[in-house]
């Protein structure tokens, strides 16, 4: 599982081995992370199904994704079944967002405080925090869509549109994704894979069993590579 998606569910089960007792404060009015907050228009992983899974094996024995390349409805069923499963909901708290942390070096405790009015101490915090705050945003006029935040029914940003900025922070490769159907008897045959599956991807820094170039790009690539400007 991408941890860094499901903060919450995969620190509160780690406290809970641990024999601690953690709190979870949750914005969402459900578990889930980015998962939960994903709702745009064709929402999916582009990791194969158990990448998606945490790796304890009373979680992913009892489970089976519908597809290869899970969407985020997907996602959040099966983030659902797992907190039902490791009983992290009675520690959480919905509707509620931490909005101040201040840490006291004499008795060396965290005190919390919630916009829902909850105010806890702990000897350790946490943070699992979504998006920044943008200056600015308020003044636009327009309509605004962030993946997080999509209307809900609505698929296309416009009809027609008279200059449109798209950014990214690195060059996109669209390959065929190659999805089916997870069939019960695959499912069944991949399950003994899982824990080879699960150990061999703690190495890379990707967090998948991929074998990964040894070399920047740069010096693999071959010489007679055109480059184009636009």
């Amino acid at each position: 599982m991408t941890l860094r998606e499901v903060n919450g569910v995969t620190n509160g089960s780690a406290a809970d081995k641990l024999g601690l007792k953690a709190k979870i404060f949750e914005q969402g009015n459900e578990i889930g992370g980015v998962w939960h907050w994903n709702r745009y228009p064709g929402a999916k992983v582009d990791s194969e199904s158990p990448l998606y899974m945490f790796h304890i094996p009373e979680l992913w024995n009892k489970f089976k994704y519908k597809e290869r390349f899970p969407d985020a409805k997907e996602l959040r069923r099966y983030l659902n079944y797992a907190s039902n499963t490791l009983d992290l909901k009675k520690d959480t708290y919905f509707h509620s967002k931490v909005i101040h942390a201040q840490f006291d070096k004499a008795t060396g405790r965290w005190t919390v405080n919630t916009n829902a009015g909850h105010t806890t101490t702990a000897k350790y915090l946490v943070m699992c925090v979504g998006l920044l705050h943008i200056p600015g945003t308020g003044d636009f006029k327009g309509a605004m869509y962030h993946s997080p935040n999509w209307p809900e029914g609505d698929s296309e940003v416009a009809k027609e549109a008279d200059h449109l900025d798209v950014y990214i922070r690195k060059i996109s490769l669209c390959l065929p994704m190659h999805q089916r159907e997870n069939r019960e008897d695959k499912h069944l045959r991949h399950k003994a894979y899982y824990h080879s599956f699960f150990a061999a991807s703690k190495k890379p820094r990707v967090g998948s069993p991929v074998q990964g170039p040894n070399a920047a790009s740069s010096t693999s690539l071959p010489r007679n590579v055109k480059s184009t400007e636009s």
